[in-house]
């Protein structure tokens, strides 16, 4: 089995999704295709879907693509070299790779929703390895013509070459996180990925389209207005969908589309799709908002936690990456904030009750909102809890030990973190205690922690 070896002449940009012509090669020679599961600076790059080619890039051995906020940006900012192998060839090859697919957590968003952040929150847990966008699998998600079957072994193929031992060996867990058009794909990662631990995150149609508009304003020209067919032809070549499936997705109304309608056609044809696979699989997704991620942390990271059996023991460490930028140093970076006129917020909603499908708040099946999962959590203590919350609410400075010992017999260490986590939540939003009073009640609760252990 033979794979050929390309220098780099140069580098080039102009590709909004990776491709092999983002790259001028050399001829190429021959190359030990043994060595692409060995060598652990090489990683998959993309995949040359009309030529059957699987591609590869060689990285420096002091670049790690866990580290990167986009795996696809660090890997053409800095190959040294790409390596191809046709696809039969490369079937074969990731065929062999040991995988455990228990071990897989997905992000699946719309984008713009809080997923590169919640990647990084899993970044900082030593024993998990978290990828964000590969983008194998966005050129899988946006190709027209690729039948059903291949795509589901392509994913398969690629999950267990990117994850495979020499890169992944000692990780407990492998997060992976997509870009929005691999929403497309969501039925298909469910499919061949059951035993996988499935995200999904969202937001409101208003405030997708002015955080992509945010984006657009830093270029130099203004977005341009365009017509009906030039709408359909774009979101096609974007999409990868033909242009039956997209017309299915354009108000028989307008004819004249700006950029704010365009990302908003986006917002609603992602949204579709998830709306119907979380239908199907409500089980299997847990969905969330941006909001909810954003304002409520440490209760949607438990709550993703538990989802995917991470131990909670480590959520302190998550909630590191919601102090800083997760884009920070790339094109997607926070920078200033931009406001939709009146006039665009009309439009978009126009375009909304146009298409008959969404309005702007619409809520995916299985969505875990935090007032929600406060009540769920809390349901099962809460008939023994309310007495102890309301002596603790009478007596705040009276700990006593007959408290203590009734809770260390009543609870198991589960149900006792569940107390503390409810009572600092009840105590933070209901202002129960003063500051010193919640500081007390941690210290107690944490010392019936170490009594039970």
């Amino acid at each position: 089995m033979s794979a050929t070896y390309h220098s780099i002449k140069a580098h080039k940009d102009g590709h909004f999704i990776s491709n092999i012509d983002r790259f001028e090669l050399d001829a190429g020679q021959p190359f030990d295709a043994n060595l692409l599961l060995t060598d652990a600076t090489i990683s998959l790059y993309c995949l040359d879907i009309p030529h059957r080619l699987a591609v590869f890039v060689k990285l420096p051995p002091d670049l790690h693509l866990e580290d990167a906020p986009f795996y696809y940006e660090m890997q053409h900012n800095n190959a040294t070299a790409v390596i191809t192998l046709d696809f039969a060839d490369f079937y074969i090859l990731a065929e062999a790779i040991d995988f455990d697919q228990k071990k897989l957590i997905f992000i699946h968003t719309i984008g713009r929703s809080g997923s590169t952040l919640l990647s990084r929150a899993f970044h900082q847990l030593e024993h998990v390895l978290s990828y964000s966008e590969p983008d194998a699998f966005t050129n899988i998600a946006t190709d027209k013509d690729i039948p059903l079957g291949e795509i589901r072994l392509l994913l398969d193929r690629c999950m267990r070459y990117i994850f495979r031992p020499e890169v992944a060996g000692g990780y407990e867990r492998y997060v992976v996180k997509f870009r929005g058009s691999c929403v497309q794909l969501m039925d298909s990662f469910v499919h061949v990925f059951p035993e996988g631990k499935h995200l999904f995150l969202y937001r409101n149609a208003i405030d997708f389209a002015r955080s992509m508009y945010r984006l657009r304003m830093r270029r130099p020209e203004p977005p341009p207005i365009v017509s009906r067919d030039e709408t359909i032809e774009g979101f096609c070549n974007f999409m990868g969908i033909h242009e039956d499936e997209a017309i299915r997705f354009i108000p028989d109304d307008m004819d004249k589309f700006d950029y704010v309608c365009m990302v908003t056609l986006t917002w609603s044809y992602l949204m579709y799709h998830a709306d119907k696979v979380t239908k199907e699989h409500p089980q299997t997704i847990f969905a969330l908002t941006y909001d909810d991620l954003n304002a409520y942390s440490e209760v949607m990271m438990r709550a993703i936690f538990r989802h995917c059996d991470v131990p909670l023991d480590k959520i302190d460490d998550s909630l590191k990456a919601f102090e800083q930028d997760s884009q920070a140093g790339t094109s997607f970076a926070q920078g200033d904030r931009v406001t939709l006129t009146g006039d665009q917020v009309s439009d978009i909603m126009l375009f909304l009750r146009l298409q008959g499908l969404f309005d702007n708040y619409h809520k995916i099946p299985s969505t875990q909102f935090h007032d929600e999962l406060f009540t769920n959590y809390s349901k099962h203590l809460r008939k023994q809890f309310a007495k102890f919350l309301g002596q603790l609410i009478v007596q705040q400075d009276n700990y006593n030990e007959n408290w203590h010992y009734w809770i260390v017999n009543h609870y198991h260490n589960e149900e006792v973190e569940d107390i503390r986590w409810g009572v600092s939540r009840l105590s933070f939003e209901n202002k129960l205690f003063s500051d010193s009073g919640r500081e007390q009640l941690k210290k107690w609760i944490d010392q019936l922690l170490e009594d039970k252990n």
